[in-house]
C-alpha cells in the first residue's frame, strides 16, 4: 500500500544511513525494529522528502459539566473485532480516568508501561470485506460512518469522515459539530458495519 500511494513518503530501512532504524535483540523479529522522529527527519532530508503537514486534532475540554452527565455511561466496552485470544475490551477506570485495554480477557500489558490504558477510545463503523488473495481484511478507511467516542466513562455517537487518504479523519456530532476530544492517547479501532459495538 505504501509503495502504491503517492500520499506516504517511503522509507526504506535496507536503504536508510546507519543508525535510522535499529533493531533490538530482546524481541522476535520482525517485531524488533525501532527508530525515532529526529532520525526519521534526517533521513527524509537526505531524500530531499518534505516535512508531514499532518494536522492532529484539537484538543478541548468537554463543552460543560452538563453536557457530559447528559451522555450514557460506558464502564465496560467490548469492541467485536475478533475471538478467543484477539478479542477486545475496555473498562474504565475512575481512578486514571483512563479506559483499560484487555485483549483474550486478560489485560493487555505494555512492557515498559504496563497497563494500556488509553484517555479516548473511538470505534468507527466501516466495510470490510476479505481480501481476493484470502490473507488479510480490506477496510474502508475513506469515506464517512458512524463513530462511537468514550472518555471520561461516557459515551458520545457521532460520525466520523475522511474525505481521502490525505486528510485527518474527523469526528462530529449529528448535527455536524465537532466532537471535543479529551486530551492524552487516543486509540482508533475499525469495527466491521455487520457488526455492533457494546457497552454498559
Amino acid at each position: 500500500m505504501v509503495k502504491s500511494g503517492d500520499y506516504v513518503a517511503e522509507l526504506d530501512q535496507f536503504k536508510a544511513p546507519e543508525g535510522i532504524f535499529w533493531r533490538s535483540e530482546d524481541r522476535v523479529a520482525p517485531h524488533n525494529m525501532y527508530t525515532k522522529m529526529s532520525g526519521l527527519d534526517k533521513y527524509m532530508a537526505k531524500l530531499d522528502k518534505k516535512k508531514s503537514d499532518f494536522q492532529s486534532w484539537d484538543r478541548q475540554a468537554l463543552k460543560s459539566d452538563k453536557t457530559e452527565s447528559d451522555l450514557p455511561a460506558a464502564q465496560a466496552i467490548r469492541l467485536p473485532v475478533s475471538t478467543g485470544i484477539f478479542e477486545v475490551s475496555y473498562h474504565y477506570d475512575t481512578a486514571s480516568k483512563t479506559y483499560q485495554r484487555f485483549q483474550g480477557g486478560e489485560a493487555h500489558q505494555d512492557r515498559e508501561k504496563g497497563q494500556i490504558s488509553p484517555d479516548v477510545v473511538i470505534a468507527i463503523m466501516v466495510n470490510q470485506k476479505l481480501s481476493g488473495d484470502g490473507n488479510h481484511m480490506d477496510i474502508e478507511t475513506t469515506g464517512t460512518g458512524k463513530a462511537y467516542i468514550f472518555q471520561n466513562g461516557k459515551v458520545q455517537e457521532g460520525n466520523w469522515a475522511k474525505p481521502n487518504a490525505q486528510t485527518n479523519i474527523s469526528f462530529t456530532d449529528d448535527q455536524g459539530n465537532k466532537i471535543p476530544l479529551k486530551s492524552g492517547q487516543t486509540w482508533i479501532t475499525a469495527v466491521d458495519n455487520s457488526r455492533e459495538v457494546v457497552w454498559e
